[in-house]
């Protein structure tokens, strides 16, 4: 199935489902929850040592759920990003605890004729930096000092202004996107959601179309506050296509907060289970850490067998 996740949608009003959601309570509001930026999180503790922290990290396709390693292939027509992001996962892995809440989740809404595909969900630091960096460059565009602004003429002008503003673009940056600037593998206060598996995007799908369930925000990790969770809640009068949105949202909202994941209120795609994140809203221990991912262990190995060879 050929999943286009921005271009490919589907009003949940098309549905006609409407009556079966009500039934399942899938249509509760989204009440006001906390709602903080990915700035505040981590300093909250890992239970490193945990039995969920050895948890691995599994394919979500391989487990069936669906998957479109979105930075990797879908980005290049996404406003945010203009192109694909080099080295970003192929593969959609998360923890195992995760995966089983995401089936939980399937259950519910399979009885919809829906289901989840999921975009993103474990993350490199190094693919989190570069996310980063795209997401500080829309602030900068927004200014009139973006890098496609730049000429021979202007140059020393534009960048001067990017300096000037570069704390206000990285404040911008975190209510979309956790920074990975001075990771440390060993530092539990350096590690993006992202990189703990306990964090996906997700979206809804129509099961017979494949078509995805429009949601409103216009494009995946669009950083505008029509992205926000509580968008429509808070808008007030809304078009008959706005209420669709609005139903989609709740939908998601309600089936993946009924089996443990809590939302990123920034980002109506994006839920967390187990990280510190998801330990910040529960008022709990954090029970995902960092871990790397399966490509990288592979990699880190063979240039570990490489420098000891060298080292011989």
């Amino acid at each position: 199935m050929n999943i286009q996740v921005d271009r490919n949608r589907v009003n949940f009003n098309e549905l006609e489902v409407e009556n079966d959601a009500l039934g399942l309570g899938l249509l509760e509001p989204i009440v006001d929850f906390p709602i903080y930026n990915a700035a505040t999180y981590k300093t909250v503790p890992i239970d490193v040592d945990g039995k969920a922290n050895k948890e691995k990290l599994v394919d979500v396709a391989e487990a069936g759920i669906k998957s479109v390693p979105y930075y990797r292939t879908q980005a290049k027509n996404n406003p945010t990003y203009k192109s694909n992001v080099v080295g970003a996962p192929d593969v959609n892995y998360a923890r195992e605890g995760t995966v089983d809440a995401l089936l939980k989740a399937n259950e519910i809404l399979n009885k919809l004729g829906l289901e989840l595909v999921v975009l993103d969900a474990h993350r490199s630091p190094a693919t989190q930096r570069k996310l980063f960096k795209a997401f500080e460059e829309q602030f900068f565009e927004a200014k009139g000092c973006g890098l496609c602004a730049v000429t021979d003429k202007n140059r020393a002008q534009i960048l001067n202004k990017r300096k000037y503003l570069a704390e206000d673009a990285k404040i911008f940056a975190l209510d979309y996107c956790s920074s990975a600037d001075g990771f440390d593998p060993k530092n539990p206060k350096t590690w993006p959601m992202h990189s703990t598996g306990g964090a996906v995007d997700v979206v809804l799908l129509e099961k017979k179309t494949g078509k995805v369930v429009d949601m409103g925000e216009g494009y995946f990790d669009n950083p505008k506050d029509i992205t926000h969770t509580h968008h429509y809640e808070k808008k007030g009068e809304l078009s008959d296509k706005e209420k669709g949105f609005l139903k989609a949202r709740r939908v998601l909202y309600n089936a993946m907060t009924k089996v443990g994941f809590v939302n990123y209120g920034y980002e109506c795609f994006h839920y967390s289970l187990g990280d510190q994140y998801w330990a910040l809203l529960k008022g709990k221990t954090a029970s995902y850490g960092y871990k790397m991912a399966p490509r990288d262990v592979g990699l880190s190995r063979v240039v570990g067998g490489l420098l000891n060879v060298k080292n011989v």
